[in-house]
C-alpha cells in the first residue's frame, strides 16, 4: 500500500523542495501601450478618408458622426436626417465657418413655399433672431444668403468659435409627445456650448419639418450668455466642465 502511495506521489512529479519563490527578475516586463496619435493618427487625416469614401458613394454605418455630416452635405436635407442631426451639423458647420451649410439646413419662408421643389424659392430662409414658430410653421422675417452671413457674424459669433457642446434635457432624435414620438412636430433643443475664450452659451433651436424635403430645419436660434462676468463686471463665475 505504501509502495503504490510513493509511486503515485512519484508519478505527479512532487518533490520535498519547498516552493520556488518569484523574484523581481522573473517578472516579466510589460511595455506600455502607444498612444494612435504618435502612429501619425489625425482627426484630419481621418476626415478626409471620410470624404472621400463618402464622395465614392460608401456609406460608413460604423462612423455615425463624421459619416453622417459627410452624408448630410453631399445630399443636403434629407428624409433620413433627423431633427438632431441637423442641430449638430449645423454647430459643426458654423465651427468650421461655413455658413453656406447652416444656410441650407434653414426653414424656407411659407410664402415662398410652392406645391413642388421646383415651385419653390430657396434663395431665401428664416432670419433665426427675427422669426417665430406659429402653427408649426415658421414664420418672420426672411434673408437672403448674405443677409444670412451677417446675421451670423452679428448675432451668433459664439457659434463659430465653439469649441464642445452637449445636450441640456430632450436629446432624443425625433419629437416626443406626451410619450409617444412624432416625426413631424416641431422640435427644440437646448445646448450648452463653450468657445474657444472658455465663454460658455445655452443656444436653443427650434427646428420645424419641412414636407418638401422631409426634414426638419431650423426656424429660430436663441443665444443665451451664461458667463457672469459679461454682465457683472468684477463677478466670478462658476467652472462649466463640459
Amino acid at each position: 500500500m505504501l509502495a503504490v502511495c510513493v509511486g503515485a506521489v512519484a508519478s505527479f512529479g512532487f518533490s520535498g523542495a519547498m516552493p520556488r519563490v518569484a523574484h523581481a527578475s522573473d517578472v516579466r516586463r510589460l511595455i506600455a501601450p502607444r498612444l494612435l496619435i504618435e502612429d501619425g493618427f489625425s482627426m484630419d487625416k481621418l476626415r478626409q478618408e471620410v470624404e472621400k469614401r463618402a464622395n465614392s458613394g460608401d456609406v460608413l454605418e460604423f462612423a455615425p458622426g463624421l459619416g453622417r455630416f459627410a452624408a448630410m452635405q453631399r445630399l443636403g436635407p434629407h428624409h433620413t436626417t433627423t431633427p438632431r442631426e441637423v442641430v449638430e451639423y449645423v454647430i459643426n458647420k458654423l465651427r468650421e465657418g461655413d455658413a453656406t451649410e447652416a444656410f441650407k439646413f434653414t426653414c424656407i419662408p411659407v410664402t415662398k413655399r410652392g406645391c413642388h421643389k421646383s415651385s419653390t424659392d430657396w434663395t431665401r430662409r428664416m432670419s433665426w433672431e427675427k422669426a417665430r414658430v406659429i402653427g408649426d410653421a415658421p414664420s418672420g422675417i426672411a434673408l437672403e444668403s448674405a443677409e444670412f452671413n451677417q446675421m451670423l457674424q452679428s448675432s451668433y459669433a459664439p457659434l463659430m468659435k465653439t469649441t464642445s457642446y452637449r445636450f441640456i434635457g430632450d436629446r432624443t432624435a425625433w419629437q416626443q409627445k406626451k410619450g409617444h414620438q412624432k416625426m413631424t412636430a416641431v422640435k427644440e433643443y437646448v445646448v450648452e456650448l463653450k468657445t474657444n475664450r472658455e465663454e460658455h452659451f445655452l443656444v436653443k433651436m427650434r427646428l420645424v419639418y419641412d414636407w418638401l424635403l422631409y426634414c426638419h430645419l431650423v426656424a429660430t436660434v436663441e443665444l443665451f450668455a451664461m458667463s457672469s462676468q459679461s454682465a457683472f463686471p468684477g463677478a466670478e463665475d462658476i467652472a462649466l466642465d463640459i
